[in-house]
């Protein structure tokens, strides 16, 4: 048997037994966002959470962070708090600005993709400490294009002062000497 097949067909026991889990956990995460929809249930709080409110029965290493970064937020900081990560991904974005002073910068999109789209099947670009890192490095990546497009803005303006004055001060020389 092929075992990356295996893998996509999802029938062999294993991959049977991961799925139904994933379920469980997306069907918890969702019960403790309705319990909690606002300010959620806290930073690092989940699985207490899942303690307290939805199953006190489990063994201790048992309870799990949901495999999905965006189930996880939401848990833990509650609809405020995704709404302040939506607008922290997207305001370097189109979307958010009246005139172009980001660049685009394919490569930083396509790794700040790459780790969102990794967010959709595992929790620990929030819940471990490296994972933390990988995920405000790539979000960092792309507010750099921001602050570098500002300084490129600013030094542009200031050469052009500097060009005005250079000129003004000529004209000044032209005509003391014409005097």
């Amino acid at each position: 048997r092929d075992p990356f097949l295996s893998r996509l067909r999802g029938i062999e026991p294993l991959e049977v037994r991961s799925r139904e889990e994933r379920i469980s956990q997306y069907e918890e995460s969702l019960s403790l966002i309705l319990s909690h929809p606002l300010h959620g249930v806290g930073i690092g709080q989940y699985t207490l959470a899942l303690h307290d409110d939805i199953d006190a029965t489990r063994e201790s290493f048992v309870y799990q962070p949901v495999h999905n970064l965006y189930l996880l937020l939401t848990s833990e900081l509650g609809l405020i708090g995704l709404f302040f990560f939506t607008f922290l991904i997207l305001y370097p974005t189109p979307l958010f600005q009246t005139r172009s002073r980001f660049v685009l910068v394919p490569s930083h999109y396509a790794i700040l993709g790459a780790v969102l789209f990794m967010g959709l099947f595992d929790h620990y670009l929030w819940s471990l400490q490296s994972g933390r890192w990988i995920l405000f490095l790539a979000i960092g990546l792309f507010y750099q294009t921001e602050f570098l497009m500002r300084k490129k803005e600013e030094l542009k303006a200031e050469k052009e002062a500097l060009r005005r004055e250079k000129f003004r001060l000529l004209k000044e020389i032209e005509k003391q000497k014409r005097s």
